[in-house]
């Protein structure tokens, strides 16, 4: 199944209010599929749906990485353990708070908080994923790096809709990837400038 498939059947269960977007599910397989990390850490696994959909990109690419996750919820981590256990991958090491862990070379944000905790044990040339908008919690990690190591940011958003979608910080990055990432910063605020001048909603969560 595709991410935009998974996250059809992810919405239809108990519990997929705050499921991500089928836009920022395929976003975080074409990261997975192009970083190859070797340890994944997901905040706010929910249901399992984004959590799924790690382990079937990293499968997809004979990569095996070491997947880990935190959910507060004891409901949803029960749900989480059933739904990745349904599509045969095996069931991330699950954690109810936030723990130290070294060397993430992938971090995806799709919970949590505004601690910088999160961002403390990043490898070099790590990635990290923000599901959604989440302003508050991207501003911490800027906060923390600012002046230190070198990041570059860009937020990627559905093309006519305009609707949330995700953003992606990299580090250590090179300078094929800061051009990339300077032309994709320029076409969303187009993109963006146009959407507005039609009377289009910026970045809010999808109704339904």
């Amino acid at each position: 199944m595709t991410p935009t498939e998974l996250q059809k059947h992810f919405a239809a269960q108990p519990g997929s209010g705050q499921i991500g977007s089928a836009f920022a599910a395929e976003g975080l397989a074409y990261w997975l599929r192009r970083l190859r990390p070797l340890r994944v850490v997901e905040v706010g696994s929910g249901i399992g749906f984004l959590t799924t959909v790690i382990l079937r990109a990293l499968r997809e690419v004979q990569f095996g990485g070491l997947v880990s996750a935190v959910e507060p919820n004891a409901w949803c981590r029960e749900r989480c353990i059933e739904n990745v256990k349904r599509f045969g991958h095996r069931v991330p090491a699950l954690y109810t708070d936030w723990r130290d862990v070294a060397h993430i070379d992938f971090l995806v944000i799709d919970g949590g908080d505004r601690r910088n905790d999160y961002y403390g044990n990043l490898t070099k040339r790590a990635g990290v994923f923000f599901e959604g908008g989440r302003r508050e919690q991207r501003a911490t990690l800027r906060t923390m790096y600012a002046g230190g190591r070198p990041f570059i940011e860009a937020t990627w958003k559905p093309r006519w809709t305009r609707h949330k979608g995700y953003a992606v910080v990299l580090f250590d990055p090179t300078r094929v990837e800061r051009l990339w990432i300077a032309a994709v910063r320029v076409r969303e605020w187009v993109l963006d400038g146009i959407a507005r001048a039609r009377g289009r909603a910026i970045g809010k969560r999808r109704a339904g």
